[in-house]
């Protein structure tokens, strides 16, 4: 009985001390940030820490900056670098005064070389202040359902007030892997900036010590794709990185790092990444066009029926050593769907799960077009008209009229029935009394 306790005891002491969730019954990974975050890039958690805790991001707000810009402006457009760009006590590219640069060049001066000037050079070209440009990065982050983020500017200077999460990170890391102009960037490990009119080329390297070993070669990781670290005094370092092994990609998030044995949010991505290729596949759950449903259709023609598809092909994770996978599916298709409906247009969703846990949503397209009929028609113009209340008063009088009139005719019908059926009394005889006295 005292070795079970002990047991009990031991047990509690590890969990309180990894504080964290491995969503698979795997064995965990060691992490030495104060929050990480795993999970494929359709949203499939597989490892999850203090996910909604806030932290600064450091240099990984210039992330968000490229975004931001990239989504604005044009990669070949021309920036000319005023006094306003410069960032002498922040990493910087060392920009001039009356330097040309392209957006595609401040872009990866950002990114690669971590360079404020080239983040706050971005910012004015797009948005004319930093200020204005900030609010069109907070406007993003909420567009993209970030609500626990909130930016102060553009280069990711500490600043208590600018915070995200690691499940906010995961989402805006998304969005910049899904830019096709900023994903060969974050990918990049080293560039080479051509001459411009004030200064010859520049060689940087990636402080993303994943991709490139040229600062620090203990992390390098061959599989890494890319990504963006970051540090700030208050925040600690942090860190968001992709990877691909085979047809799995994943995205490793470690924020509130430390240096105390190494930095722990390299050290962490590598064991995030090393546990998800290792312990899990990535499978088709369905594939784009595939038929998944079927609902009706009022006053359709010419069926009141209509098919609907997957809309995109979605792939989920399982663990290797489950051979008799099943997904779970939950649709959300709405009861009341209108002609007229065109082909390819979405009409609802299905959401999956692998062992009670999400592993992704799919929109739900009509396999046809589907026109309205003459009875559809006729229902909705009565529906309009039903809208005005002058309607529902005629409609109402009209009523009550119709109804005297039924009531006037009812009693005129029953009294000329009751008058039909009265008998008729008949008259009694008059005698005459004849007198029968004697003469």
């Amino acid at each position: 009985m005292k070795i079970k306790k002990f047991s009990a005891l031991i047990i509690i002491f590890v969990i309180l001390l990894t504080n964290y969730t491995t969503i698979f019954a795997q064995t965990q990974p060691e992490i030495y940030s104060d929050a990480v975050y795993l999970a494929n890039t359709t949203g499939q958690v597989l490892v999850s820490s203090k996910e909604n805790k806030k932290y600064q991001p450091g240099g990984i707000v210039k992330m968000v900056t490229c975004l931001v810009a990239l989504e604005k402006t044009n990669i070949a457009d021309k920036v000319a670098i005023t006094e306003e760009c410069l960032a002498p006590s922040e990493t910087n590219a060392d920009l001039k005064v009356g330097e040309i640069m392209t957006v595609e060049d401040l872009t990866y001066c950002a990114i690669v070389a971590n360079a404020s000037d080239a983040a706050k050079a971005l910012a004015l070209h797009v948005a004319g202040s930093e200020a204005a440009f900030v609010k069109l990065m907070n406007e993003k982050a909420k567009a993209l359902g970030c609500e626990n983020t909130n930016f102060t500017n553009s280069t990711g200077a500490s600043d208590e007030n600018q915070y995200t999460t690691p499940a906010d990170l995961f989402t805006l890391t998304v969005a910049a892997i899904n830019n096709a102009n900023l994903n060969p960037v974050m990918r990049t490990s080293r560039k080479t900036i051509k001459k411009t009119n004030m200064s010859d080329e520049r060689f940087y390297y990636s402080n993303n010590y994943l991709i490139c070993a040229y600062y620090d070669n203990r992390y390098f990781y061959s599989d890494a794709q890319g990504g963006k670290s970051g540090y700030t005094p208050d925040g600690g370092y942090a860190l968001t990185a992709f990877a691909t092994v085979g047809n799995t990609q994943l995205i490793a998030i470690a924020m509130g790092g430390d240096d105390e044995k190494g930095i722990s949010t390299f050290k962490d991505a590598l064991e995030l990444f090393k546990y998800g290729f290792e312990n899990f596949k990535s499978v088709a759950v369905t594939t784009s066009g595939d038929i998944l449903y079927e609902t009706n259709v009022k006053y359709a023609s010419p069926s009141d029926k209509i098919i609907l598809c997957a809309q995109h092909s979605l792939k989920a994770l399982v663990e290797n050593s489950d051979e008799d996978y099943k997904f779970e599916a939950k649709f959300n298709v709405p009861d009341n769907i209108e002609p007229p409906i065109k082909k390819g247009s979405v009409l609802g969703s299905v959401s999956y799960s692998y062992q009670g846990n999400p592993v992704g949503t799919v929109p739900l397209v009509a396999s046809e077009n589907l026109s309205a009929s003459v009875l559809y028609y006729i229902v909705n113009a009565i529906k309009f008209l039903w809208s005005f209340t002058i309607v529902k008063i005629l409609v109402f009088i009209l009523v009550l009229i119709l109804i005297f009139i039924l009531f006037a005719a009812f009693s005129v019908m029953t009294g000329a029935v009751r008058l039909k059926k009265k008998p008729k009394t008949k008259r009694k005889p008059k005698y005459r009394r004849k007198n029968y006295s004697s003469h």
